[in-house]
């Protein structure tokens, strides 16, 4: 079994935060020196701040051990997904929770900022809840 890529990371937080137009154009890959790595992530957004979205609708634009709906997502389709890359299950899996703990308070601090602060809207504070329930419904994905 493969050791799991730091870029792997960039699938689970937008499963993490409902980021439903992570396709593969929105990924880029950097060449140098013989050799290749993701670029720093661009155009994420998650759906989670807008009122209009039915999260059992939500749908991932990668699929994740055969399942595309979001919050259908569990630890077996992880798994499965870890098999069919030949990933280390418990390295890969493992990641997930220090990923998920870190996001709530990297979307408050976010949110708190000047520029964003500017912006005089409520999104910023509405998925900062958001964020946060989803992380506790990642944490029972995994139980």
């Amino acid at each position: 079994m493969g050791r799991c890529p730091d870029d792997l990371d960039a699938l689970a937080l937008n499963w993490i935060i409902a980021g439903t137009d992570a396709h593969a154009k929105n990924y880029s890959v950097l060449l140098a020196a013989g050799q290749a790595r993701l670029a720093p992530l661009y155009d994420v957004a998650s759906a989670l701040a807008y009122d209009d979205m039915y999260p059992p609708r939500l749908r991932s634009a990668m699929r994740i051990g055969g399942e595309y709906r979001i919050e259908a997502i569990v630890r077996r389709h992880w798994q499965r997904f870890c098999a069919a890359n030949r990933l280390n299950e418990n390295e890969t899996l493992g990641r997930m929770p220090t990923l998920a703990e870190r996001l709530p308070d990297c979307f408050t601090q976010a949110a708190k900022a000047k520029p964003v602060r500017a912006l005089r809207s409520r999104l910023p504070g509405r998925l900062v809840d958001r964020i946060a329930e989803r992380v506790k419904q990642c944490r029972q994905a995994f139980a």
